[in-house]
C-alpha cells in the first residue's frame, strides 16, 4: 500500500486529507463532532477509522467524498486510540461465520475466500473494544484493567 497520504482532523469536525506526492487535498465532514483521534487501514487505503469526543467512531471512506461507510457505538467517552489488525482475519475470528460476505472492495466473496477486518478502540470510559469493520459490528469489549493484567501475564511471567 502506498504511504503518501497525512490525514488529520479537528475539534470542528473536518477530516483533511493530504497527499503530498501529488500536492492534492480533499476536506470531509462526515460527523458534526469534535475529532479525538484517528486511524489509516493498512488493509484499504481509502478507509479512515475517525474517533469522537463523544465516544462514536466512524470509519469513512475518502474515495467517495468521506461518505460514512459504519458508525461504531458503545463507548461512553472520547476516543483515546484506534489502532487496526495489521492482518485480515478468517471471518470465525471473533465474529459468526456466514456463508458469504462483501469484501473491502464491495466484490461478493465465499467463505473459503473472505477476510474480515478488525479495529481496537480505546476510550476515556476505561474499556477498550473490539470491533468487526467489515461488519460495522462490536465484537467484545474489556475493561482497561484486564487488559492490563493480561499484557502483564504475557510478556513477564
Amino acid at each position: 500500500m502506498k504511504k503518501e497520504l497525512v490525514v488529520s482532523g479537528d475539534e470542528k469536525g473536518i477530516v483533511i486529507c493530504w497527499w503530498y506526492n501529488r500536492n492534492d487535498t480533499h476536506h470531509f465532514f462526515p460527523e458534526p463532532r469534535t475529532i479525538f483521534c484517528l486511524s489509516c487501514s493498512p488493509h484499504n487505503e481509502n478507509q479512515v477509522a475517525v474517533g469522537y469526543k463523544d465516544g462514536m467512531i466512524v470509519i469513512i471512506d475518502i474515495n467517495r467524498k468521506g461518505e460514512v461507510i459504519h458508525r461504531l457505538r458503545g463507548h461512553d467517552g472520547e476516543i483515546h486510540f484506534l489502532s487496526w489488525c495489521p492482518q485480515l482475519c478468517e471471518p470465525q475470528f471473533l465474529s459468526d461465520a456466514t456463508s458469504d460476505t462483501l469484501g473491502l472492495n464491495g466484490e461478493l466473496m465465499t467463505e473459503d475466500t473472505a477476510k474480515d477486518c478488525f479495529l481496537a478502540s480505546g476510550s476515556r470510559d476505561q474499556t477498550i473494544r473490539i470491533w468487526n469493520a467489515t461488519k460495522g459490528k462490536g465484537r467484545f469489549h474489556f475493561p482497561a484493567e484486564m487488559v492490563f493484567i493480561l499484557f502483564l501475564v504475557n510478556f513477564f511471567p
